[in-house]
């Protein structure tokens, strides 16, 4: 695998301290704005170009939170949290408070 940061973004692999999982979800939230800022306009073409833009953000924050969850020394499953509304925004700011395990 690549040590390389931006290959690091997509990875699903390894772990990810608390500054590089909240560095990633914000990057990856970034890449969400043009498709909800062709949402509010009602621009078919725009929405369309966000949304293969906000694919790869996405990405970024999905795998970013499965690193998080490894790092903190829980299941990957609970991933499924962040599906729930309100759950999913208080599970972030859990994920921020706990630090991550020693390494093995």
């Amino acid at each position: 695998m690549q040590d390389n940061a931006f290959f690091q973004a997509f990875s699903f692999y390894g772990r990810t301290t608390r500054l590089g999982w909240l560095v990633y979800n914000i990057l990856g939230g970034l890449l969400l704005v043009p498709f909800f800022v062709g949402l509010h306009f009602g621009h078919q073409e725009l929405t369309a170009i966000g949304f293969l833009i906000a694919l790869p953000g996405l990405l970024i924050g999905f795998a970013s939170h499965i690193r998080r969850l490894r790092d903190i020394g829980l299941s990957s499953w609970f991933s499924v949290f962040g599906l729930i509304p309100m759950t999913g925004t208080v599970m972030m700011f859990v994920y921020l408070l706990i630090p991550g395990k020693a390494q093995d």
